[in-house]
């Protein structure tokens, strides 16, 4: 994760589609803050979510790509928030 680039730029990637996936355990581990920074580091808003297989810290750049990943991928992204409106502690029953 030091080395997180871009993926719009260094891809060409259509930021609909972009989006960078840690388990929020994971994330825990490693540091949510500094993890939440590679993030933004990259041009990705980080954002917590609720998936079908736990929490997850989800970098994106529009919120309008959960949509899009739903309908692509099977990570099936609910209730995502933006990480600055949770706080970076352990989030709660909702």
């Amino acid at each position: 994760m030091q080395r997180i680039r871009d993926p719009v730029k260094e891809l060409g990637a259509d930021e609909s589609y972009v989006a960078t996936v840690i388990p929020y355990d994971t994330a825990l581990r490693i540091g949510l803050s500094w993890a939440a920074e590679r993030l933004r580091s990259a041009g990705l808003r980080p954002y917590l979510c609720e998936r079908t297989r736990g929490m997850a810290l989800v970098g994106m750049r529009s919120p309008s790509a959960i949509d899009v990943i739903n309908e692509s991928v099977y990570l099936k992204l609910v209730r995502c928030k933006p990480l600055e409106e949770v706080g970076e502690g352990r989030p709660g029953p909702s």
